[in-house]
């Protein structure tokens, strides 16, 4: 049953007139009778309206993973350590949650099926070794062989010591991945209530085609001598600027039959424009292209000559990954561990393997496992490799650089029209804000005395750097200043930073909060909003942080220098001294914000600046 089948049954049984429902969310009948024919696709607030409407979870209203799930089969994951990916999906609902991934999610009954074999096997090696040391050395005492007996008896109390320390190191290993599971669930019941904040009318597309990466991305491929075929998905909506311009440039490819050329209605998500892809390939294998990434140094031929030695089932590359400040970085994924100990490592983040247009995959299977789960809309790659790994029996790398990614020093952002969305839609929900950051916390005191810094982030040391602040932290410790630095957020490095801040022994200025449902009353009670990031899009940090007129310390990122530095706070460079003497400099003198930030004209500001951008 699809979504507006479902809306139109729980309407009837619940005896609602579609007038009453449309009035119930805020709607006009027209679109509803839209929803109900499957014409129109309800954005993310219209779904959550209209579950609360229904009296259904916006789970039970929109398509349920556990149904794609059921499609695979059931022996699928049953065959390694434990139905992972089936059990894991149940147990966080990632409905219409755009920072969904299968790699941070875990529950104890996950832990203990993905580390089963591991306990066994441990506890059989400790049951071996053990009674035959202690067999040989009673032997070795009968037969007066009295020193050998003294060295077996001495092994074996090594590995009772062994065995001990293993199971503590599990018990460890396993407190701290549902500590982190813990974490996730709150993280996303943060995300989940922001969504429910901030999505009036958007559907928060991903990064739609740039009509000049993916002509740049096509002639790669057509630079390659080869049986191949190129379906091109434009996952744009129909009637914007960029559905135009990719039809313009493409119509050359189209009309010369060098590509497929298949256009979604609606933006959807990337796990979608794939899939639309996969139903009308033709090939054997399957490979995807981006539109940042490119072929290089002959990758088909490289592939060709693979196959043709032998069939695998799953082939992935070396590639070059190119930022905008033309630093280049290389990398080459291992996969010489088991399927099994590759899904373990992915799990646990322990282990990168495809970017997407790294990856080559055997048609036959990608469909067999249905292929991308439309649900995330990030990590999907991710997501799929897992499932994909269960059905492989084979696997090669070509260690050599094939593919280069284009990446820049900004993150994915909407198209236009969502982006100017965004903006109108935060100018409206300032008053919600500032009602939210009344909220009595309880986590932290703060001395009179005392300077607090707030940094509210992802812990991805790539991005956000946060090694960067405990170092200046560090350096402020030394110089005998009292502050606080207060870490609202979670991520895969949060572990390593934790173990930073112990070795240099700032657990006292360095307060690990975890992530908030409600961050704002930490925005309130802070000194100053503090980020050490090496690239960011543009920071939302940046404009809540200015809705309660708190000074930012900022490395230069996005437009800092020119929206912050002189205006609402200090800007610095990505150098430990300079943000420490930053912090210092607030510490000492503070900052005063001489024009108190007026969020219409800011509002109005951002947009002519998108659209001329966009224009231009």
């Amino acid at each position: 049953m699809n979504i507006g089948q479902k809306i139109k049954t729980l309407r009837e049984n619940n005896n609602i007139s579609i007038e009453e429902l449309a009035k119930k969310i805020n709607d006009s009948v027209e679109n509803l009778l839209k929803y109900e024919n499957n014409e129109l696709e309800p954005t993310l607030d219209k779904k959550l309206a209209l579950s609360i409407a229904l009296g259904v979870t916006l789970s039970d209203l929109s398509y349920s993973i556990e149904q794609k799930v059921a499609n695979v089969n059931d022996n699928v994951l049953d065959q390694t350590e434990g139905s992972v990916l089936e059990e894991t999906l149940k147990k966080v609902d990632l409905e219409e949650i755009p920072f969904a991934s299968s790699n941070i999610i875990y529950s104890e009954n996950i832990f203990n099926k993905i580390f089963k074999k591991d306990y066994q096997r441990y506890f059989i090696q400790f049951m071996i070794s053990f009674f035959g040391y202690v067999l040989v050395g009673v032997y070795a005492i009968v037969s007066k062989f009295n020193i050998i007996a003294y060295i077996c008896f001495g092994f074996a109390a090594y590995a009772v010591i062994k065995i001990i320390f293993t199971l503590i190191r599990f018990k460890n290993g396993k407190k701290e991945w549902l500590e982190q599971y813990n974490n996730v669930k709150k993280e996303y019941q943060y995300y989940n209530e922001y969504i429910k904040i901030t999505s009036d009318d958007i559907r928060y597309p991903e990064i739609t085609f740039n009509y000049k990466d993916i002509i740049r991305a096509i002639e790669s491929i057509l630079k390659e001598k080869g049986n191949y075929e190129i379906i091109v998905v434009d996952d744009n909506d129909e009637d914007t600027v960029y559905r135009e311009n990719n039809e313009k440039k493409l119509k050359k490819y189209i009309d010369e039959g060098k590509i497929q050329y298949i256009k979604h209605k609606n933006n959807m998500n990337g796990a979608c424009a794939r899939n639309s892809g996969i139903k009308v390939a033709r090939g054997k294998y399957i490979t995807f292209l981006d539109d940042d990434d490119e072929f290089i140094n002959g990758r088909y031929s490289e592939f060709e000559k693979i196959v043709k030695k032998r069939s695998y089932d799953f082939i992935c590359t070396g590639g070059i990954k190119k930022f905008g400040n033309g630093k280049m970085e290389k990398f080459i994924p291992n996969i010489e561990k088991s399927n099994k100990e590759l899904i373990k490592d992915l799990l646990m983040q322990k282990s990168f393997i495809g970017t997407g247009s790294n990856m080559i995959c055997r048609s036959e299977i990608v469909r067999q496992i249905n292929g991308f789960d439309e649900k995330f809309r990030r990590h999907q790659d991710i997501e799929f490799l897992i499932r994909y790994l269960e059905k492989c029996n084979s696997k090669y790398c070509i260690k050599k650089l094939l593919i280069q990614k284009n990446a820049v020093d900004t993150l994915n952002v909407p198209n236009i029209e969502g982006m100017i969305k965004v903006k109108k839609l935060f100018l409206k929900k300032f008053d919600y804000i500032i009602k939210k950051s009344e909220e009595v916390i309880t986590d932290f005191k703060k001395d009179k005395n005392e300077i607090t810094f707030l940094n509210i982030g992802r812990h991805d040391e790539k991005q956000k750097q946060l090694t960067r602040l405990i170092k200046s932290a560090e350096v402020l410790k030394k110089e005998n200043y009292k502050f606080k630095i207060i870490l609202v957020g979670v991520g895969p490095d949060t572990r390593n930073y934790k173990k930073k801040v112990k070795d240099l022994n700032l657990e006292k200025e360095i307060i690990f909060l975890g992530p908030k449902k409600n961050p704002y009353p930490y925005f309130k009670k802070c000194d100053s909003v503090i980020l050490t990031s090496n690239f960011e899009g543009y920071p939302v940090v940046y404009i809540e942080s200015l809705v309660f007129n708190k000074p930012i310390i900022t490395t230069d990122v996005s437009d800092s220098k020119k929206d912050i530095e002189g205006k609402y706070g200090i800007v610095c460079s990505k150098d430990v001294k300079q943000i420490s003497k930053a912090m210092e400099e607030f510490i000492n003198n503070g900052y005063e914000i001489k024009n108190k930030f007026d969020p219409e004209k800011y509002n109005n500001e951002i947009i002519k600046k998108i659209e001329d951008i966009i224009l231009k």
